[in-house]
C-alpha cells in the first residue's frame, strides 16, 4: 500500500493510527536519503508524544548518513528562522501537529529559508518512503547528536530588530498571552517583557495535552482570554496554536476577532509605513481585504489555502506580508513562513504608533459577518461531496482556487473545502448581513 504523506502543512496523523513509531523511522529513513548526508536541524512543540516520534524520526535520520543538529522544544517559527540564518543547515524538521487536537502529531519538512519544502520534494519523499530504496550506511559512518544552544534567545534579539523599541517601551502596554500550555510559553511572555510591555499569562503549567482549551485558537473557545484582558485592564489579549505560528487578537473589550482582521490591519500599516505594495492571503479570507487594501493602492493576490501557498506566491511575487484568517501572518523581512510573535509585535507597533484602543482600530474596517464550521467525513467521501456541491450551484458564480466558493450575492459567499490535515470538510461564509436581505 502507497502512502499519501503529506498535506496542506506537513503530514499529521492520530498516535497509533496514522502516526507510528515505525511511520516516523522509516519517514526519517525517506527524508535522509532525499537530502543526502546533509545536516538537518530537529525541533517539536511539547506534545506528550513528541519524544517518542522525534527520537523515532532521529533514528531514522542517523541510519542514512544525516548530520543532527538538536534544537530540542521550541515553536515552529524560531526553528524555521534558525534555518533561514544558519548556512550550515541543509533543512529541518519540526515534530508538530501545529493546531490539530492533542491525539494528533506529525511533521513539517522545512527548506533552507525556512519554508516548508515544495511539492516536489515532498513527492520525492513519498517515492522513498513507498519503494522503501533507502541509503544506509555503514555503523562507524554514524554521526554523533550535536544539541544547538541559545535558538530561542537569538529568535528574540532578531524578532525585536524589526520594531521601534523605544516608542514602544514608552506607552506601558499591558498584554494578557494565552500560549495554551503549549510551546510559546518559552517564548512570548519573554520576547513581550524585553520591549517593555506588561504581561499576563494565563493556562501557563506546560501540558501537551492542552487541558484548557482546543490548540487551534478561534474566538468561540477563547472566552478565558477575553474575561482576563477585561479582568486585568489590558491594552489587548493574544492567543497561541500548539506551535504558535498563529496569533489570534482579543480587544480590550474583550472582544476576539478573527486573523484577517489583524491581516488585514497590519497590511494597510505596512502599505503607508514601508511602502507595502502587494499583500498576498488565501481565498477564505474576508471581502474587506480588497475594500480596504486596494484603497491604499495595494494589491491583493488569493491563492489556495495553507501557509506554504501564501509564502511561495509572497516569495515569487517578492511581497513583504501575507496572512490567513486562521491567524497566520508572514512578514518576510523577519521570516518567509508565518510566525504569531512577528504579528503580535507588528499589533503593539500599530498600537503604540496609532495611540488609539485596539478596538477602534479594528472597527476602521468594513463590517463583514463570518461563521466557520467543520463536519466531520471520511476521506473517501469528500471529493464526492464536493463534486456535488459544485453541479448543484452549476449557475452561480463559482471559484475553484481551492475546495468550491460560491457568491451567492456579491458580498455573501460560502466556501467548501476538504481540510488538508484532518478527516473534515471546513465550511467558511461572509456576508455584509447577519439576516437574508
Amino acid at each position: 500500500m502507497t502512502h499519501k504523506l503529506f498535506g496542506t502543512n506537513g503530514f499529521r496523523g492520530i498516535i497509533g493510527e496514522e502516526l507510528t513509531p515505525e511511520l516516523s523511522l522509516n519517514l526519517g529513513y525517506a527524508i535522509g536519503t532525499v537530502f543526502k548526508k546533509s545536516n538537518v536541524i530537529v525541533g517539536s512543540d511539547n506534545r506528550l508524544s513528541n519524544e517518542m516520534i522525534s527520537n523515532a524520526l532521529i533514528s531514522g535520520l542517523l541510519a542514512v548518513g544525516t548530520k543532527i543538529y538538536n534544537a530540542g522544544m521550541l515553536p515552529t517559527p524560531v526553528l524555521q528562522k534558525y534555518i533561514k540564518e544558519n548556512a550550515h543547515i541543509d533543512y529541518g524538521v519540526m515534530v508538530t501537529a501545529s493546531h490539530n487536537p492533542p491525539e494528533y502529531n506529525g511533521f513539517k519538512v522545512l527548506d533552507t529559508n525556512g519554508v516548508e519544502i515544495p511539492d516536489n520534494i515532498e513527492k520525492d519523499i513519498e517515492s522513498i518512503f513507498n519503494s522503501k530504496k533507502f541509503n544506509f550506511i555503514n555503523w562507524n559512518q554514524i554521526s554523533p547528536i550535536i544539541t544547538v544552544k541559545n535558538v530561542i534567545s537569538e529568535y528574540i534579539d532578531g524578532v525585536i530588530d524589526h520594531i521601534d523599541l523605544e516608542s514602544i517601551k514608552n506607552k506601558k502596554i499591558k498584554v494578557v498571552v494565552d500560549p495554551n500550555h503549549g510551546i510559546t510559553l518559552n517564548v512570548i511572555p519573554q520576547l513581550l517583557k524585553k520591549i517593555g510591555c506588561e504581561v499576563i499569562v494565563i493556562h501557563m503549567n506546560p501540558d501537551g495535552s492542552f487541558p484548557s482549551r482546543p490548540p487551534e485558537p478561534r474566538p468561540d473557545n477563547l472566552h478565558n482570554l477575553s474575561d482576563s484582558v477585561i479582568k486585568n485592564g489590558a491594552d489587548f489579549g493574544v492567543a497561541f496554536d500548539g506551535d504558535g505560528d498563529r496569533a489570534i487578537f482579543c480587544d480590550e473589550k474583550g472582544k476576539i476577532w478573527w486573523g484577517d482582521v489583524s491581516g488585514i490591519i497590519i497590511g494597510n500599516y505596512l502599505a503607508k509605513k514601508q511602502n507595502c505594495k502587494l499583500v498576498v492571503t488565501p481565498v477564505t479570507s474576508s471581502l474587506a481585504t480588497e475594500i480596504t487594501l486596494q484603497k491604499s493602492g495595494v494589491k491583493v493576490i488569493r491563492t489556495k489555502v495553507g501557509s506554504k501557498n501564501v509564502a511561495y506566491e509572497m516569495i515569487r511575487e517578492n511581497g513583504i506580508w501575507g496572512f490567513e484568517e486562521n491567524g497566520g501572518g508572514i512578514y518576510a523581512p523577519h521570516l518567509n513562513a508565518r510566525d504569531g510573535g512577528i504579528s503580535t509585535l507588528l499589533l503593539i507597533q500599530i498600537i503604540a504608533d496609532y495611540g488609539s484602543p485596539l478596538s477602534h482600530i479594528f472597527e476602521t474596517l468594513p463590517k463583514f459577518y463570518q461563521e466557520k464550521i467543520k463536519i466531520h467525513c471520511k476521506l473517501e467521501n469528500r471529493t464526492k461531496i464536493i463534486d456535488e456541491i459544485k453541479n448543484k450551484y452549476k449557475n452561480h458564480k463559482i471559484d475553484l482556487i481551492d475546495g468550491v466558493k460560491i457568491w451567492l450575492k456579491p458580498e455573501t459567499w460560502v466556501l467548501i473545502r476538504p481540510s488538508g490535515t484532518e478527516p473534515i470538510i471546513r465550511i467558511f461564509s461572509e456576508a455584509n448581513t447577519l439576516t437574508e436581505s
